[in-house]
């Protein structure tokens, strides 16, 4: 298996979509042939694969999470009966060069590497949490408790997924400030990884990447001590690593299992309520046209109530 292949790792909301759209101006093809359309919450668009996406999401239930409740040490070997599919799905495509970005991949990785024999190069992507949590309220209505908490698993989850590889750590700040520096110290680092970097048209890089994409401001909530040494730690890391050393973290912020597991049991038990009510209008319909829908709104509130009652 080819090891020159890019994955772009980092906290939902930290810009990685932007950073995997630079690297792909570099000239590194994206591994999508099925892009996640573009919509209000990221209108320059998510550059990842949706079928790679729904998979990722498939390997966190398989071991007992999802993107709002990764775990903090998954059993991998849950998702073993995978594999076939993976490769069948995915392993022509892993071939080649290619950039990935999916932040679920900060969780997934290990088990991709094991899957397929991976020894990617990394980029890290990483942003004030603060920020995080003021997109995430805006787009899913989290509280800022709740957004640091992931964002402290996420960021865990990367550190520990890319150590031992070669990596380009870099902030959303430091490309927003300077996208074309930036751009250019990404593709030298590309280039030293031996990928095929072309470069960037022109411009092209400063057209994508403005302060139009920095739409959110901090929240004004405290970190905890724990995140604040995270999020120092991070910005100790900007730059190149051939071989990006363990960073050794104590023990995550006290409570944030507990918080994380009580959040998505209210968000499962929120969307079952609403499944419900669309359940019963549909089985109260005298059309025949409403008969597949609501079975399918039956078979997700199934779905939803049996994740509820075991979270992960």
């Amino acid at each position: 298996m080819s090891t020159r292949g890019v994955v772009v790792l980092g906290m939902h909301r930290s810009g990685t979509s932007a950073v995997a759209r630079v690297v792909n101006l570099l000239g590194v093809p994206l591994l999508a042939s099925d892009l996640l359309p573009a919509d209000d919450a990221n209108p320059r668009g998510y550059w990842e694969s949706e079928a790679l996406r729904h998979f990722d999401e498939e390997l966190l239930e398989a071991v007992g999470g999802s993107w709002s409740l990764p775990p903090a040490a998954p059993d991998w070997s849950r998702a073993n009966g995978l594999r076939e599919r993976a490769r069948e799905s995915f392993g022509e495509a892993l071939e080649g060069e290619w950039v990935w970005k999916d932040p679920r991949a900060s969780v997934t990785l290990p088990w991709w590497r094991e899957a397929f024999g991976l020894d990617p190069a990394i980029v890290l992507v990483h942003r004030d949490p603060r920020e995080v949590a003021s997109s995430l309220a805006r787009r899913d209505g989290f509280p800022a408790r709740r957004s640091f908490a992931l964002w402290e698993r996420y960021v865990r989850a990367g550190l520990a997924a890319a150590a031992g590889l070669p990596a380009f750590v870099v902030g959303y700040s430091e490309l927003l400030e300077d996208p074309e520096g930036c751009a250019g110290r990404l593709g030298e680092w590309l280039d030293g990884c031996g990928l095929s970097v072309t470069g960037a048209r022109p411009g092209a890089v400063a057209a994508f990447v403005d302060a139009g994409l920095h739409r959110s401001q901090a929240v004004d909530e405290p970190l905890s001590a724990e995140q604040e040494t995270l999020r120092q730690r991070l910005s100790q890391l900007r730059g190149t690593h051939e071989s990006l050393e363990p960073v050794e973290l104590g023990p995550e912020t006290p409570g944030v299992a507990e918080l994380l597991v009580a959040e998505e049991l209210a968000g499962l038990r929120s969307r079952a309520g609403t499944l419900e009510a669309e359940r019963d209008d549909l089985l109260g319909s005298r059309s025949y046209r409403w008969t597949a829908p609501a079975r399918r709104a039956a078979g997700a509130l199934l779905r939803l109530k049996t994740r509820s009652r075991a979270p992960g």
